[in-house]
């Protein structure tokens, strides 16, 4: 029987393998014996046994049942156990925060969707967020096994050090340190990066695996969108790739939060398109009353949401002529205006993209519905605490308890 060979897993210099290279060998849930694993690494039934057993002990691997015997004693089969930990996803968006407890697999325990606003500042939403979060953890009875948090905010963050480093439609946010914010009240590891981006992840995770190149469109009260390649998030130097928002649109010279004149943020934005539609009716207040103006098929709102993508087509085009991705991903609330924006899109695509660039494209709708959020932070703290380096600690963490204990 064959197992994974993933490319992380490497021989340390004393070329023994450690516990966390031979858990990524395991990380596909496909049961194998020790034979397997001795035939894999290459390494002896010692070293393979000594490791393994470490990583049974820390919970991670579990005995599934015995091989088909082939003759004498069946061998034992091991894989790994997602139920191991649990990590807490946190998914913040300008308006409303999704909470989620999940296991090692990814897959949402339980869930809890909360009203926030973003243009107050870091300080009083994450004061209700973390409490909320610590009573969502506390209700699963695992909030010992934490292994780490995963945050999506609507803000640009340095990764490496977990600084608010663009904020220019949330100002107050600007410099704000997440990380040490968010780190002091589990004490746990905390990975943290753009909402957009953690929704991108969760969206190609709800796709076929031979789906690897990927564009996600965020259409709520700002837009927002992440790009994915080889099924990997592209972040650009300063995680700013994809910000589909400050592309200059021809037609407009209004001026942008940002500063500039004619960004599509200003024109097509759920903000924007709400504030053309109050315009004509003051009782409109919010995306969600527009986008129910559209699917009762009143005409002047199904016009400001056909050039709304008439705009976002536009834009995008230029996206799928440099990226070439096998789909493109319209979420957000105005996405469930569905067909007089969704045709919109597509039309101006297929007139301004190249038709080598579309002769296999998909524009869908969200996939994973409003889950992508916290499924793509999950899936973010997952590849952290599942990373070799951080196996072999917290391995070294429950052997120096057993001793000690």
């Amino acid at each position: 029987m064959s197992v994974r060979n993933n490319p992380s897993s490497t021989l340390t210099a004393s070329g023994t393998r450690r516990a966390g290279d031979l858990l990524q060998l395991l990380l596909d849930g496909e049961p194998c014996t020790r034979a397997d694993l001795v035939e894999t690494t290459g390494q002896s039934r010692t070293t393979v046994r000594f490791k393994l057993d470490q990583l049974v002990a820390a919970g991670l691997v579990q005995r599934v049942g015995e091989a088909p015997s082939t003759g004498g004693r069946p061998a034992i089969r091991f894989a790994f156990n997602p139920d191991a930990r649990v990590v807490l996803a946190i998914d913040i968006g300008n308006t409303h925060a999704r909470l989620a407890v999940c296991n090692l697999g990814g897959e949402i325990i339980t869930d809890h969707l909360m009203e926030v606003h973003a243009e107050n500042g870091p300080e009083e939403l994450l004061d209700e967020v973390l409490a909320q979060s610590h009573t969502l953890l506390d209700s699963t009875g695992r909030a010992s096994e934490l292994a780490g948090v995963g945050v999506g905010v609507p803000v640009g963050v340095d990764r490496s050090t977990g600084h608010v480093i663009d904020a220019s439609a949330l100002p107050k946010w600007f410099g704000y340190d997440l990380r040490a914010r968010i780190s002091s009240a589990f004490d746990r590891p905390v990975a943290i990066d753009n909402d957009v981006n953690l929704m991108a992840r969760g969206e190609i995770s709800a796709l076929p695996a031979e789906v690897e190149h990927l564009v996600f469109l965020k259409l709520a009260s700002s837009l927002s969108s992440g790009i994915i390649v080889g099924r990997r998030v592209v972040h650009g130097v300063r995680g700013m790739a994809g910000n589909i928002s400050h592309v200059r649109v021809a037609d407009s010279d209004a001026e942008c939060a940002c500063g500039k004149r004619g960004c599509l943020e200003v024109v097509a934005s759920g903000a924007a398109l709400v504030a053309q539609m109050a315009q004509i009716d003051p009782a409109i207040t919010s995306e969600i009353d527009l986008v129910t103006l559209v699917r009762q098929g009143d005409e002047q709102a199904n016009a400001i949401i056909s050039r709304a993508g008439t705009r976002l087509g536009e834009a995008l085009a230029t996206f799928v002529d440099l990226l070439n991705p096998a789909v493109v991903v319209i979420g957000g609330v105005l996405a469930l205006a569905g067909e007089p924006l969704l045709s919109e899109i597509r039309a101006q695509v297929e007139a301004h993209a190249h038709y080598s660039a579309t002769a296999e494209l998909e524009i869908i709708t969200a996939q994973a519905e409003q889950k992508a959020g916290v499924l793509g932070a999950s899936s973010l703290i997952i590849d952290h605490v599942l990373a070799p380096e951080s196996v072999d600690q917290y391995v070294n963490e429950i052997t120096q308890d057993a001793l000690t204990g």
